[in-house]
């Protein structure tokens, strides 16, 4: 199965881009404005106004790992897990994202890997 990774130096301590990978109000600063309350405790992110994925938080250390599995949005999405792992770095994090989980190698695994990495910066 094909994987998007991506490794990213932020200025910001680990708690900072935690809170950044995890909450409604993180993710709206960096991903989509509009975020809310999918079912359960699952948040939904909006991409206009009939396109939306929503992700079930499975896993949470934290200041240090954040795991999300897709539940809904497009197809090639469900089903797979967005991962984000923090290190320290002196003054600064070490973001190592991954997108696993993906079918296979297809235009929109191409387009999320590009477009992760302008969201992710």
């Amino acid at each position: 199965m094909p994987n998007i990774r991506h490794l990213i130096a932020i200025d910001a301590t680990p708690g900072t881009v935690y809170s950044a990978v995890t909450s409604r109000e993180g993710f709206a600063a960096w991903w989509t404005t509009e975020v809310s309350a999918g079912e359960g405790t699952n948040l939904r992110l909006y991409f206009g106004p009939d396109y939306f994925k929503e992700l079930r938080q499975v896993e949470t250390l934290a200041n240090r790992r954040a795991v999300f599995k897709v539940v809904q949005g497009h197809p090639q999405w469900i089903k797979t897990e967005i991962v984000f792992n923090l290190r320290p770095d002196g003054k600064s994090t070490q973001l190592y994202f991954e997108h696993n989980g993906w079918k296979d190698y297809t235009d929109l695994y191409s387009q999320c890997s590009y477009d992760w990495s302008i969201f992710l910066r």
